[in-house]
């Protein structure tokens, strides 16, 4: 429910408190160890990052949820996340981002 209304905030424009909910939600979704539910949080606040052109904190928040996972990269919150990622891979001042390994990834049947 917090990851939800932290969207709508965000898609209403009110950056901060939808940044708020995220981070909730993240903290809940960890200590659950909910990792479907901890890739759509991280998700949808790597987009608010990336909104406010925070790539780098957009990457940090995503890439270790995503890493996380070793099978199931053909899901659609997967193939989301590897695509915000190559997105903002591409945005990055990191040299050591890896976009090749997710591409491969999400090539995989």
């Amino acid at each position: 429910m917090l990851r939800l209304k932290a969207c709508a905030l965000r898609e209403a424009g009110d950056a901060k408190q939808a940044e708020a909910l995220f981070q909730e939600a993240l903290t809940i979704a960890r200590g659950q160890s909910a990792r479907s539910f901890e890739l759509r949080g991280a998700l949808g606040y790597a987009r608010l990052l990336r909104d406010q052109g925070r790539f780098d904190e957009a990457i940090n928040i995503l890439q270790p949820v995503y890493d996380w996972f070793t099978e199931g990269h053909k899901t659609s919150d997967l193939q989301e996340a590897a695509a915000l990622l190559l997105e903002l891979g591409s945005r990055d001042s990191r040299p050591a981002f890896d976009a090749s390994r997710i591409a491969s990834e999400n090539s995989l049947t």
